[in-house]
């Protein structure tokens, strides 16, 4: 390998590590749930978050190595230490980059999930709780359900359940029930 600097033989190794799959499988996705879990937990380490992808870049630079590298060629002399680190640092800067925009709520344990999807759902059961809608009041279906792009688009509520809202359409005259996060009032 003939590499410029440090820093281009970092980021050749960086690309091989994410695109191969099966380090990808077996270390990438069990490191990346461990520091979500531990940011998310208030345990993170800034600096030790680099100790576990210089893990990643040891087994990126050895299978680059016997793919690549001819038989005599180590994978500790064709990717030196400071160059795994470099690597490191980077992978790890971008997950803490990406974290705060919510990249790696789907690895966390329960306990520390709840972000924008839970919310959501909390405010659409309030909105029913709390009878947003009301017997006899106009609704329009949501534009993103069959019942809008066949036609179906208005209706009256004629029954408010404890999960869903009925609703007599005026197209049709069925009467559709409706979860309320699929209702808009008119």
């Amino acid at each position: 390998m003939s590499f410029e600097t440090p820093q281009a033989l970092a980021s050749e190794l960086k690309l091989f590590t994410e695109n191969d799959e099966d380090i990808y499988r077996q270390q990438t996705t069990s490191i990346l749930k461990n520091l979500a879990t531990k940011m998310a937990s208030g345990k993170y380490d800034h600096d030790r978050a680099v100790d576990l992808f210089m893990y990643l870049a040891e087994s990126g630079a050895k299978k680059y190595a016997r793919e690549f590298g001819g038989p005599r060629a180590p994978w500790h002399e064709m990717f030196p230490k400071d160059v795994r680190q470099i690597a490191a640092a980077e992978w790890r800067d971008e997950f803490e980059a990406e974290y705060p925009n919510g990249t790696y709520d789907n690895m966390l344990p329960k306990k520390y999930q709840g972000g924008d999807v839970a919310k959501r759902q909390a405010a659409q059961a309030s909105r029913l709780a709390t009878g947003a809608f009301l017997k006899g009041q106009r609704v329009q279906m949501g534009a993103h359900t069959d019942a809008f792009m066949m036609g179906d688009r208005y209706g009256d509520v004629v029954k408010i359940g404890q999960k869903l809202v009925h609703v007599k359409m005026d197209r049709s005259g069925k009467i559709r029930k409706v979860s309320p996060s699929n209702l808009e009032p008119v």
